[in-house]
């Protein structure tokens, strides 16, 4: 019997035509693209590490301002050398103004030695060597590893996947923190949907699904969501202007 079978047997269905709503909502409307990955010419070292630095710097940013950072520091030269001989003044102004500027300048540099004293300048390769450098938290893990190493070992979970996780009814009877989402979801997911479920639902939870004043009534999912509906319903006119195209034009 298949793992997903064996969990959840009576929300599966349900569940499984949630995900595909999401996943027609996200494609129709704006196509999630990964911007932030190095460009492909690169040295496979370089472009593992150039792939870390774009998670630790994107933590509690808005992707542009994660995009704009990473152009600045390959600019300036994006490899584990030269950020170790960059002072931090200059690095704080390349990196500026992403979230906990000042933080993340300290653990780059700090990761960054460890990366040239112990790994020759290459990531870890497994989800414990990466967590064990500063900054480095269980969500950027597993996104390093399938990134970088084209390894799914778990679903990385950060506060979007957290939240829709259980306002979807995906965790059983609810989680507490984003390690607890990331077991539960991965006791009943299909391992091939892991590595799509983060930016899925990242996506979505920037778009759709809020944090607060979710836009329910532009979801696909407004009827079969277990959360409490009938919040929130504004018409689309006044959420977008009378001339957006949106998900139910599906432009």
């Amino acid at each position: 019997m298949l793992k997903q079978e064996r969990a959840f047997p009576k929300l599966l269905p349900q569940l499984v035509s949630i995900y595909f709503c999401v996943c027609s909502l996200l494609s129709k409307r704006c196509q999630i693209k990964d911007s932030l990955s190095p460009p492909p010419h690169l040295f496979h070292q370089v472009r593992r590490y150039q792939v870390l630095v774009s998670l630790m710097l994107s933590s509690q940013t808005r992707d542009q301002v994660t995009s704009a950072a990473l152009q600045r520091l390959r600019a300036h030269g994006c490899t584990v050398d030269n950020i170790v001989n960059t002072d931090d003044d200059t690095l704080g102004q390349l990196i500026y103004p992403v979230g906990f500027w000042r933080t993340k300048v300290k653990y780059l540099k700090q990761t960054s030695v460890i990366l040239q004293r112990e790994f020759r300048g290459d990531i870890p390769n497994t989800v414990e060597g990466l967590v064990r450098l500063p900054g480095v938290g269980p969500k950027m893990a597993h996104l390093a590893m399938d990134i970088a190493w084209h390894q799914v070992s778990g679903i990385g979970v950060d506060t979007h996947v957290h939240r829709i996780s259980n306002r979807l009814g995906w965790t059983r009877g609810g989680t507490k923190n984003p390690e607890e989402t990331r077991k539960a979801l991965e006791d009943w997911l299909p391992r091939d949907l892991w590595s799509e479920i983060n930016w899925l639902l990242v996506g979505f939870g920037q778009q759709v699904c809020l944090p607060v004043n979710p836009l329910c009534s532009v979801c696909l999912n407004q009827h079969s969501c277990p959360s409490p509906s009938g919040i929130n319903f504004f018409s689309r006119d006044t959420i977008f202007g009378p001339n957006f195209c949106g998900p139910h034009l599906f432009c």
